[in-house]
């Protein structure tokens, strides 16, 4: 089970109050991760844009 499901289930046990913080906590980690991800497949593909407009070959290198 993904470390994801297993702190919602945790999250679920806990009283109401707490419960929102750390599952306010959750979202914002999970948005901290995608944005990285999208960064990260971002400079990936601004690389390769300019790697093929430059008509670079790796054999070339």
């Amino acid at each position: 089970m993904p470390i994801v499901q297993e702190i919602k289930q945790a999250i679920a046990e806990l009283p109401p109050q707490e419960a929102s913080i750390v599952q306010y906590w959750l979202e914002e980690y999970q948005a901290a991760r995608r944005y990285k991800k999208l960064k990260a497949y971002t400079m990936a593909r601004k690389t390769l844009a300019d790697f093929q407009k430059s008509n670079g070959n790796a054999l070339w290198n």
